[in-house]
């Protein structure tokens, strides 16, 4: 690590007189010391500060021409009560420019967001994502960081698992048909991306004057797949890794359309809900009959379906993303001592328009996963060719295995991404994914599709394409700082 040389410059910590400056780590890193001793040299006893890593952004005050340095750090408390917010927000003021502060500069979207009306600039608190502490991130976090710039968005805090649902069809649809550009901060899971983007497709085709919301997602689901493969840091990117919850893309993102795929299932097919006792008939498109989910991440049947939707009690999901560590030991290693389910059905990908069967088809496997995204959880690599919103879809596939061989492959993903280099792996760009269903007893006939849990019937199927075209374009976009 080198540093800045002495240069020093007044300022303050939350609001507190302090003397600051700047120490630059190897590669793109570094992060602001300060000291209480207002006649201090490189010799006095530094505090360390944010680096690089959780400043939010940078901005200029109009009156003072100070620069005010918005960050985020660790929150203490958090390690010792559960239930407050991982993140505290904080602010330093600098008298003088010792930070070369260019990458965070609040974008042209963030200029925008600052002119929307409360009416159509709205924040989400889902109460029941993750480990339920949206509402915390919010009051202690995102509300005193907008109040800085007197932004007084609609908040709503959900109250059922429908309120997503609801909220869009009563809300943000009327308004995104009417043409009228609204942003909106989830504090939710992949979920309340699924709830949004399902819902306003409800309405496809979509007429001319649709204008699609932007969201902004700060992940605090349980895997988060979305938001930490929408923000990882590629090697051409001028920022280095966020450690903000994602809310530096709020001020330095920009918009982009969202990739989705299609998914068309078998007419008897039911999703799951209320820990698997309710089955609700899926969508029916009304122009073609089909039953229709879409989705913005991952569609997967076997050992990857199965643990989703085993793990989602409130027992299980008390633990986080660990959830489905603990739930995969479970599906790997069976009480009874009995092998891992081998699961069966006929599955086919879709490549430069012709189906065929996967590598090594028997009819027999283990996991079968199809993903837009890179990552599942923040260290879980499930596609590592995946780039941030490419809209490419990918297969991971692999068959019957001993428990232990699962895990081994499981934990290569947890190494970057490794698990793809196995020779028992296959992992390949597809236009299209499709599984026939042969298992009697459903429990191995459940789809996961982005969270949500989908029972196929006896003797059914699933088909899953990426959306092209023009129907690919503007449902939602997402806001990342690619």
């Amino acid at each position: 690590m080198s540093k800045a040389g002495s240069r020093l410059c007044g300022g303050t910590l939350d609001s507190r007189p302090v003397t600051l400056r700047w120490e630059q780590a190897e590669g793109n890193n570094g992060r602001l010391l300060s000291t209480e001793d207002q006649d201090a040299d490189e010799t006095s006893k530094w505090t360390p500060g944010p680096t690089l890593s959780n400043i939010l952004a940078v901005v200029p005050d109009q009156k003072t021409h100070e620069r005010r340095v918005l960050y985020v750090e660790a929150n203490p408390e958090a390690g010792k009560d559960k239930t407050t917010s991982p993140l505290s927000f904080h602010t330093i003021t600098l008298k003088d420019s010792i930070l070369d502060d260019a990458s965070f500069k609040p974008s042209e979207h963030w200029t925008n967001l600052q002119k929307l009306p409360s009416s159509n600039f709205h924040i989400v608190i889902s109460t029941g994502s993750g480990t339920g502490l949206a509402s915390h991130v919010y009051n202690d976090v995102l509300a005193p960081l907008l109040s800085i710039f007197d932004l007084t968005p609609t908040s709503h805090t959900t109250t059922s698992p429908s309120s997503i649902t609801e909220l869009t069809k009563s809300t943000f649809l009327p308004a995104a048909l009417s043409g009228i550009e609204q942003s909106i901060i989830l504090l939710s899971g992949d979920g309340g991306v699924l709830d949004i983007t399902t819902t306003l497709l409800w309405s496809s085709p979509l007429p001319s004057t649709y204008q699609p919301p932007t969201l902004i997602l700060l992940p605090l689901g349980t895997g988060n797949a979305l938001a930490n493969s929408s923000s990882q840091t590629l090697p051409s990117s001028h920022l280095p890794p966020d450690q903000t919850l994602n809310i530096r893309s709020l001020l330095l993102g920009t918009p982009c359309p969202l990739p989705l795929f299609r998914a068309i299932f078998s007419p008897d097919s039911r999703i799951l809900t209320n820990e698997g006792q309710t089955a609700t008939p899926l969508h029916q498109d009304p122009h073609t009959g089909e039953h229709v989910a879409h989705g913005a991440v991952v569609l997967s049947w076997g050992f990857h379906a199965t643990l989703v939707a085993d793990s989602d009690t409130p027992e299980y999901r008390r633990h986080g993303s660990a959830r489905f560590q603990l739930a995969a030991k479970e599906c790997l290693y069976p009480a009874d001592g009995s092998p891992p389910h081998t699961y069966k059905g006929k599955v086919s990908i879709l490549q430069q328009g012709t189906w065929h069967p996967v590598r090594g088809d028997k009819n027999e496997h283990a996991y079968i996963l199809t993903t837009l995204t890179s990552h599942l959880e923040s260290t879980f690599t499930i596609s590592p060719s995946s780039r941030p919103l490419d809209g490419k879809l990918r297969v991971v596939h692999f068959g019957p295995l001993p428990g232990d061989e699962i895990m081994e492959i499981m934990t290569k993903a947890y190494d970057g991404g490794k698990h793809v280099d196995d020779s028992r792996v296959g992992y390949e760009e597809v236009e299209g994914l499709r599984i026939e269903f042969e298992e009697v007893e459903e429990r191995w006939r459940r789809v996961c599709v982005d969270g949500s849990i989908v029972r196929v019937e006896e003797g059914g199927w699933v088909e899953v394409k990426k959306r092209k075209g023009e129907e690919a374009k503007g449902v939602v976009r997402l806001v990342s700082c690619l």
